[in-house]
């Protein structure tokens, strides 16, 4: 399977009938606000790259395991983040984001990102767009790749501060509640989740004010 919407990935856990302690991702740009909704209630750990990724050791982690059979899940998912930072580091990557997000802590993060959509109805869009276009962008610029469409949601709400300091400042706050660890290159600031937002929005925004 080569891509999978989000309802499909919820009905996926919930006719397996299974609720894994973790669920770790090899594939790139995982980590975003999106995937936590679905798997929210249906695991308990997320690990893996908001960024692109080289791939894991996953002998590493796994041998841990089988070495420290009392490791508790969140040390397990914050290990297997850290083996994939190391694999980008091996091969020079700098700008690598790897993360371990507690599923079980996620519910006031739904929330809060709830309460700062809201409240953004009333602001103007073109501000909207400009923060948006400020934070720190995790995909490729490109129209025909469309899920790439993804910035660093800590990165947004920063930006968004300027509007709405409240309900920003309570999405940041929730986001260093749940993700437990988060290891990055050099040459990031992300903070271990991302969101999707559309960048031919602020091409359109762009467009119009050069008219």
């Amino acid at each position: 399977m080569r891509s999978a919407e989000q309802p499909d990935l919820r009905d996926a856990m919930v006719q397996s009938g299974v609720h894994p302690d973790i669920v770790i991702f090899d594939s790139c740009r995982m980590m975003t606000f999106e995937v936590c909704s679905a798997f929210a209630g249906y695991a308990d750990f997320l690990a893996g790259a908001e960024r692109d990724s080289c791939g894991f050791r996953h002998s590493e982690w796994l041998l841990m395991i089988n070495y420290m059979p009392r490791l508790t899940p969140e040390s397990v998912a914050c290990m297997a983040a850290e083996c994939g930072a190391a694999v980008s580091r091996a091969v020079g990557d700098e700008d690598y984001v790897f993360s371990a997000i507690d599923l079980t802590s996620v519910s006031p993060l739904l929330s809060a990102f709830e309460r700062l959509s809201g409240a953004l109805c009333d602001q103007p869009i073109a501000d909207i767009l400009r923060a948006g276009d400020r934070a720190e962008y995790l995909g490729e610029r490109n129209a025909n790749e469309e899920y790439t469409d993804l910035v660093d949601l800590s990165s947004l709400a920063q930006e968004l501060k300027v509007l709405l300091p409240q309900e920003t400042e309570n999405v940041q706050d929730t986001i260093r509640q749940c993700v437990r660890i988060c290891v990055h290159g050099k040459e990031t600031l992300a903070q271990g989740i991302s969101v999707f937002f559309r960048v031919i929005w602020i091409r359109l925004l762009n467009r119009r004010c050069r008219a």
